[in-house]
């Protein structure tokens, strides 16, 4: 089997992270801009994949069996409709309302993009959950200091969470160390959110999202 690419082991964990809070592989496909086939068919190629699509499936059951059951989000909430009253963040840092024209970002809008960018460090990915071309958010970042503020620090959270999961790749690839035991080393790897990684794969993943998640 051709192990999956950095790119391709990235996108996984941010599909198995959506999974596992949706239980809905074609929500969670869609959410990150995926087509769906393309995880299952890197699941039907891959029995650790396949073991993970279904720990994150088992996981999503417990975590919802406690949820009450809410109303989709409506679209159009992430899109303003025209003449509604707007907060824009200015050049300078302060804030401002403005009347809205027809299809402008509306907070829940942003909001639900930097939480995407949080479990996927992917800027492309996280625009197109919330039906918006990366370069809008882009503009959107250059032109409000206090959103790109508010991006980077969702960048430096999804960055932060990919490193432990490659350190805990990593480990899982060198085995157990000199004083070890068996049992201890399993335990800290067992739910490891990424597949087994060379070490180049690492160094380059790193490289890739030390460029802020700009892919």
């Amino acid at each position: 089997m051709r192990p999956f690419t950095p790119r391709q082991q990235v996108q996984n964990s941010a599909f198995l992270g959506a999974l596992a809070r949706t239980g809905n592989a074609r929500l969670a496909a869609r959410e990150l801009g995926v087509n769906r086939s393309t995880y299952t068919k890197r699941r039907a190629r891959s029995r650790r994949f396949a073991a993970q699509w279904r720990a994150a499936l088992a996981a999503s059951q417990a975590r919802l069996a406690g949820t009450p059951a809410a109303p989709p989000p409506d679209p159009k909430a992430l899109r303003t409709v025209g003449g509604e009253p707007h907060l824009v963040h200015r050049k300078d840092g302060t804030l401002q309302l403005r009347r809205a024209r027809t299809g402008w970002m509306t907070p829940a809008a942003e909001t639900r993009f930097l939480q995407a960018l949080e479990g996927s460090a992917n800027v492309r990915m996280s625009s197109a959950a919330i039906g918006f071309a990366h370069t809008t958010l882009y503009r959107r970042r250059t032109r409000s200091p206090a959103f790109a503020e508010a991006t980077s620090a969702a960048l430096d959270t999804a960055c932060l969470h990919l490193r432990a999961a490659l350190m805990q790749a990593f480990d899982r690839l060198a085995g157990p160390q000199y004083g070890d035991t068996e049992e201890g080393w399993e335990e800290r790897t067992r739910d490891c959110p990424l597949p087994p990684m060379t070490v180049d794969d690492v160094l380059q993943l790193l490289r890739f999202h030390d460029r802020r998640g700009e892919g």
